[in-house]
């Protein structure tokens, strides 16, 4: 229920009991709630009283109160009445207003909060401090549940969720973006993870039959301090995503029973690339009939069992048997043995692991480059982490000055951005290797406009980190060549922009631009060690 609601419940309540009329004005003397339709009192009068060191008011129609935060006078309280009592009821809303408004801004200052906690935005120190302040528990046992609909920013399932949780005040229900609303659950000592997921099956339950949405909902790990939240957060995301993904069938997705697919997700995908090729060579599981994968489906939920695998499918066992002689007569793999099915169901997640990251994340209809990834190993980092990070960091508006900076080679206003994006971004960056920054600066690229086309290929004498070909010939051409090192101080990191600048010029990779008639090309030594980076534009 919002601030205003609230206000004009509670005043609805005293005209029922006091027989008095309420009204309470807004800086600009407007009217925020009131009980009556009431003549006010002048502007004048009302703008004399604001500016007076008087808290009170009275006359013989109506009393005007201040209603302050610390020195702030934030509303005008206007009871009308001539009785005695009437003064000390105005008192009495008066007191009663500012608790009201003081549980409002104490609950969005915590909600606040556990948005930048989740976000890993705050230290240690902290953390804790703050949340001594705002009077949250530092050692409660918590679990982190993430809601997803097919409507993004869905009012009617939030609702619903704020419902359902409305009588646990130690409860925190927020979002970050739009990936889903998170629920942050404050666990009693008793509470084991069973409690947990029939908790996450209520949830899609009431909101498939209260909100009429189908949901997803993913859970954490317990988190025993709140330290370990944002930790907590991320395993939740990642719960999402690796269910959706792999369990597609499910509604429900733990973190700590994603088992096999989990460890998939960690894979590099030139590993998993390299694997399917040795399980299907010049051959794919599309070439796999769907009645025959719907098969083999059903036996490994079976457990291997032809005969109840025959009885659910009202499919004779011989039959069976000649499919299953196929498979292994086309991979080599016999199904009906442990070890090849256990392989053939790798190869299964594993193909559908890999068609969900070949489908590349953007920032929505503005994303304006053509981006090639350089290699596999990259192109998994972007996915999985960099624009992930990105779009939960990155404001438009900075995205865009970064954007502007690139292409007027102005190199300390480029540093300046990257390096506030960097302060602002998870502690990952601290121990982050070269290839995620470049996917770092790929995914700030990847919002450049369609004027580029972004690649990284051998050009001169070597192969460039990151080159921006301009589609239109009033644009210049735009090379960047990266470097990594931890532990760098100022003076060390800027050699390294410098050393970076020199390699796109001792190797010639501007060749390539040069041969297509580009003649202003900005060329950019960009060195990182942990938060910190240095430019170079030459």
């Amino acid at each position: 229920m919002s601030v205003q609601r609230t206000l004009q419940k509670y005043m609805d309540d005293w005209k029922r009991i006091s027989h008095l009329d309420f009204c309470l004005l807004l800086e600009d003397n407007s009217v925020f709630v009131a009980t009556c339709e009431k003549r006010l009192p002048s502007t004048t009068k009302l703008d004399e009283f604001r500016q007076s060191t008087a808290l009170c008011l009275a006359n013989t129609t109506y009393c005007l109160y201040k209603v302050t935060e610390k020195s702030d006078v934030l509303y005008l309280l206007v009871v009308w009445g001539s009785d005695a009592s009437v003064s000390t009821i105005g008192e009495l809303a008066v007191c009663q207003i500012q608790s009201i408004l003081e549980g409002f801004s104490e609950k969005n200052d915590k909600n606040s909060f556990m948005q930048k906690l989740l976000l890993g935005n705050y230290t240690e120190v902290e953390a804790f401090n703050r949340a001594r302040k705002l009077h949250i528990s530092t050692t409660a046992r918590r679990a982190v549940f993430l809601v997803a609909t097919r409507q993004s920013q869905d009012e009617h399932a939030l609702a619903t969720i704020k419902n359902i949780f409305s009588a646990r005040t130690h409860d925190f229900i927020t979002a970050i973006d739009d990936s889903g609303i998170i629920i942050i659950r404050e666990l009693s000592s008793t509470e084991t993870y069973e409690d947990l997921e029939d908790t996450a099956h209520m949830l899609v339950d009431m909101l498939g039959a209260e909100a009429m949405t189908q949901a997803w909902v993913a859970c954490s790990n317990t988190a025993d301090d709140l330290r370990e939240l944002s930790n907590a957060y991320k395993e939740a995301r990642t719960a999402l995503e690796i269910g959706k993904i792999f369990y597609a069938e499910r509604a429900v997705f733990e973190y700590r029973t994603l088992g096999i697919g989990r460890l998939i997700y960690q894979l590099p995908v030139s590993i998993c690339e390299m694997f399917i090729e040795e399980i299907f060579g010049d051959e794919s599981l599309d070439s796999i009939d769907g009645e025959t994968l719907a098969i083999i489906r059903t036996f490994f939920e079976n457990n291997l069992n032809l005969s109840e695998t025959s009885r659910q499918l009202y499919v004779h066992r011989n039959t069976l048997v000649y499919r299953f002689e196929k498979i292994q007569k086309k991979f080599g793999l016999d199904l009906r043995t442990f070890e090849d099915a256990m392989t053939f169901k790798l190869a299964m997640l594993v193909v559908g692991y890999l068609n969900a990251v070949k489908v590349d994340s953007s920032f929505g209809i503005d994303s304006i480059c053509e981006l090639a990834l350089p290699n596999k190993e990259i192109s998994f980092v972007y996915n999985k982490e960099i624009l992930q990070k990105l779009n939960r960091i990155i404001p438009q508006s900075i995205a865009v000055s970064v954007q502007e900076a690139i292409y007027s080679g102005d190199s300390k206003r480029i540093q300046e951005l990257i390096h506030n994006l960097l302060l602002q971004s998870a502690s990952s960056f601290d121990t982050a290797g070269e290839n995620f920054y470049h996917g770092f600066m790929l995914g700030l690229c990847a919002m450049l406009s369609g004027a580029y086309t972004t690649s990284n290929r051998e050009s001169g004498e070597g192969r460039y980190d990151i080159q921006m070909m301009p589609k239109r010939a009033n644009l210049p051409g735009i090379l960047i060549e990266l470097k990594a090192e931890k532990g760098c101080t100022e003076e060390k990191l800027k050699l390294l922009s410098e050393t970076a600048l020199q390699q796109i010029n001792d190797r010639q990779y501007d060749t390539e631009m040069l041969s297509k008639g580009v003649s202003t090309i900005y060329k950019y030594g960009v060195a990182f060690s942990g938060k910190s980076v240095s430019v170079t534009v030459g």
